[in-house]
């Protein structure tokens, strides 16, 4: 059973993502720092927005990580 709930925690740990979800998800950031930094957004919507925009900026920089990592051994 514990092995089953630590799969389940790290099923996400070796997803794959391409240049062209990168480029998308960067257009997603661009999108959410402009929902985020509005004044007049409700704060419920700007908490949801924010935490939302922290998961996309951590995608993008592992994926920045594993692609520097995976130069450095060719």
């Amino acid at each position: 059973m514990r092995l089953l709930r630590e799969a389940k925690a790290n099923k996400w740990d070796n997803i794959a993502r391409t240049d062209r979800e990168i480029r998308v998800l960067r257009a997603n950031v661009a999108r959410l720092r402009v929902l985020v930094d509005d004044p007049l957004a409700p704060p419920v919507r700007a908490a949801r927005e924010r935490a939302e925009l922290h998961r996309i900026e951590r995608i993008i920089t592992e994926h920045e990580a594993q692609r520097r990592k995976r130069r450095g051994r060719e």
